[in-house]
């Protein structure tokens, strides 16, 4: 992959990304670290989290895409840290977690719904904290986890099923937390961590969700305090802390359709960094050394058609956030900065152009209207194209099959709202579910 560095060029990297996109600045009810975000529909939710005081808020706030607008009202179960939040469907949902000053770990899941807007209550099989998510094909996977308060440390996997409100229980290989977790069409991937005895791991357990197989992979380096996201058929696990005690820059790239791998790097070596992703981009931001006496305002964006990589600042350098993405718009918030510092602020990147523009465009193939709402249709002119695969903003497969030459017409009347990527042989073209 190309990465751009070189001092000279800064400027007309910047100059270019910032005619397409730009930084705002926004804020949720209360400073908070250690929370957690998600997203789907039109809705950015961030909960859980603590500020400087021992004891966590059961706070949440819920950003509207549509509106711009904030509601941080009401409450979650339980005020806790170190949850996990996992994305699908209508629904975000966010489980586990702890209170150090009460020295409990926590079954609870806080379901938000972002149809009807409400929230419900359900649980884990075990309570735990420090366990990762990932989501495929209307289910969200909550893996292993800790309960150091007892010692305990789970190779549990807890599956929410978004349609039916149901669970199932799976299990890790072998237990572990500090995990990070993604999901790609069929396949999600949980990596690296700790085990029971407290070593750091390189281990992968990577399952097909349809099959209901897992395979095992290592990481490049072992590492723990990673994070993951997804774009496309890929997998990303970035940073972390490695075996010495030392934050890493390494990045692992998994590819699920050919079952590869390869290896980048970030452009600083820092743990307790986010990432997400939107459109055709994969951003890394914030982060900090081992022990966060530094933090890091840096912003690692891949841009996945061309293979470059640029750089960007946030406004605070901050770690322990929480980030997301939904639409053409990247969300972090909250987190730490030292020395005492807890942040309430949220920076968020947009990225002007997407969702109209098409990408990597000819004349074999076409697609319209766009932006869209109840049905989009798309024309193929040469027999090339003849699998279709939409993505949505998260990488997610939302849809594929078999397509005719000529012009085929998709329902997407009952899709979320937001950013969705076709592609087709050599193609990809954006649009806009309204």
């Amino acid at each position: 992959m190309k990465r751009i560095i070189l001092l000279v060029f800064i400027n007309c990297i910047f100059c270019t990304q910032n005619s397409i996109a730009q930084w705002s600045s926004s804020a949720l009810g209360s400073p908070r670290q250690y929370l957690a975000a998600g997203a789907v529909g039109n809705k950015v939710v961030f909960a859980g989290g603590i500020g400087l005081i021992s004891i966590p808020p059961p706070a949440r706030d819920v950003y509207d895409l549509t509106t711009g607008n904030w509601n941080s009202s009401g409450n979650l179960s339980a005020g806790r840290t170190w949850l996990s939040c996992g994305s699908a469907g209508n629904k975000v949902v966010f489980a586990g977690g702890a209170n150090d000053w009460i020295l409990t770990a926590y079954d609870k899941v806080d379901i938000y719904d972002a149809i009807s807007g409400q929230w419900s209550v359900s649980q884990l099989s075990v309570p735990r904290f420090k366990l990762a998510s990932a989501s495929s094909n209307n289910k969200i996977y909550f893996a292993g986890g800790q309960n150091s308060f007892q010692n305990l440390v789970f190779t549990t996997i807890d599956i929410y099923d978004v349609v039916s409100g149901t669970w199932t229980v799976q299990n890790l290989p072998a237990a572990k937390y500090g995990l990070c977790g993604a999901g790609s069409g069929d396949i999600v991937v949980f990596a690296g961590g700790k085990d029971n005895t407290g070593t750091v791991t390189g281990s992968v357990d990577i399952y097909n969700t349809v099959l209901q197989t897992v395979t095992s992979a290592q990481l490049s380096i072992p590492r723990w305090n990673s994070t993951a996201t997804s774009i496309g058929n890929k997998i990303y696990i970035a940073g972390g802390e490695d075996a010495n005690g030392l934050p890493s820059k390494r990045i692992d790239i998994y590819d699920v359709s050919t079952n590869t791998w390869s290896i980048d790097s970030l452009s600083q070596a820092r743990t307790n960094l986010c990432s997400s992703s939107l459109a055709d981009k994969v951003i890394f931001a914030g982060g900090s050394n081992v022990g966060a006496s530094f933090v890091y305002k840096t912003v690692d964006i891949l841009d996945t058609l061309t293979n470059t990589w640029y750089l960007d600042s946030l406004t605070t350098g901050r770690a322990f956030a929480a980030a997301t993405s939904l639409g053409n718009k990247f969300f972090i918030g909250g987190g730490h900065t030292p020395p005492f510092n807890v942040l309430s602020s949220v920076e968020i990147y947009t990225i002007g152009s997407v969702g109209i523009d098409e990408i990597n465009n000819d004349e074999a193939l076409s697609i319209f209207p766009n932006p869209a709402e109840e049905q989009i249709s798309f024309e193929i002119k040469s027999a090339e194209y003849n699998m279709i695969e939409i993505y949505n903003s998260m990488g997610q497969l939302q849809f594929s099959q078999k397509a005719m030459q000529g012009l085929n017409t998709i329902s997407i009347e009952n899709w979320p709202n937001g950013i969705y990527i076709l592609k087709s042989g050599k193609s990809q073209l954006r649009f806009v579910k309204n």
